[in-house]
């Protein structure tokens, strides 16, 4: 069964603040934010 991943919306200021982050940082939190889209929690997010 192939995964249907919810595309990412973007308020501009929060995509130009993130857009500020380190490399490594906003990889990390892209991958939270794509496992986020697919329904499931991130092992890096607060419960």
């Amino acid at each position: 069964m192939a995964r249907r991943t919810r595309p990412i919306s973007w308020i501009k200021a929060a995509r130009k603040a993130f857009e500020t982050f380190p490399r490594d940082a906003q990889d990390e939190y892209l991958r939270a934010l794509t496992i986020a889209a697919e329904g499931e929690r991130a092992d890096i997010v607060k419960p």
